[in-house]
């Protein structure tokens, strides 16, 4: 048999592969390599492979399933390839902790018909961060009276979040503590901001000074109410 690759290198939340790993797999006497079927501890003679580690995190919720080979075709062969496939937990990566950091070894051993052992072949997983994006729970609409020129909405931003509680990578990260926002800028003197602290958001702006408008044309015979869509672009130190 001939392994492809030795290291194998992946991003976070995707469906990890390698096609082939290996590729040459033969018996060398004549007979058949099995369907793929994973051993279980100790092998037998109607499995195909095992795939093992002594790293803390290869049953320690890393994986949503257990890595595993498949034989191209899918029957018992002479000579044939084998697909690895990878299925990560969500927001897991070797950057970040969990249990360890680093590459995570693996040993990948296959046998044939006859449940003989090919020699083991160790191989490393890298599984590269990809950035969460932060979240929050927004109060998207708002109303103001005429009247005043300046205002204050506490509260506009909750529960903010720098990413998934299952990133543990993301768990350092902060966020500024101010952050602006765009919009019709012919309403505003300045620049409407958002402050946050405590989890929370409250957004500040001041209108220009005369702006009139009514919530409906059934509350009063006037002007049309004035609306306007902020955009506040949500960042963190990540």
């Amino acid at each position: 048999w001939s392994p492809t690759v030795m290291g194998i290198a992946c991003y976070e939340d995707t469906l990890c592969s390698v096609s082939p790993l290996f590729s040459n797999l033969n018996d060398n006497n004549g007979g058949t390599l099995q369907l793929p079927l994973p051993c279980p501890p100790g092998g037998s003679s109607t499995c195909f492979y095992e795939i093992t580690s002594t790293d803390i995190r290869w049953n320690n919720g890393f994986f949503r399933s257990a890595p595993s080979l498949s034989d191209t075709p899918a029957t018992g062969c002479v000579s044939c390839k084998s697909d690895l496939s990878i299925q990560l937990a969500d927001d897991v990566n070797t950057v970040g902790t969990w249990g360890a950091t680093g590459p995570l070894m693996f040993t990948v051993l296959i046998r044939d018909a006859n449940g003989n052992a090919a020699s083991p072949v160790t191989f490393s997983l890298t599984v590269a961060a990809v950035p969460d994006p932060p979240s929050a729970d927004l109060n998207t609409s708002l109303e103001v009276r005429y009247g005043a020129a300046s205002y204050t909405f506490p509260n506009v931003l909750t529960n903010l979040q720098t990413g998934p509680s299952t990133a543990l990578d993301e768990t350092g990260e902060t966020f500024p503590v101010m952050q602006t926002c765009t919009g019709n800028a012919s309403l505003f003197t300045g620049t409407p901001s958002i402050q946050l602290a405590g989890g929370n958001g409250t957004l500040s702006f001041t209108l220009q000074p005369g702006l009139t408008g009514y919530p409906t044309w059934a509350d009063f015979p006037g002007p049309a109410p004035i609306t306007t869509a902020l955009q506040c672009t949500l960042a963190d130190s990540g």
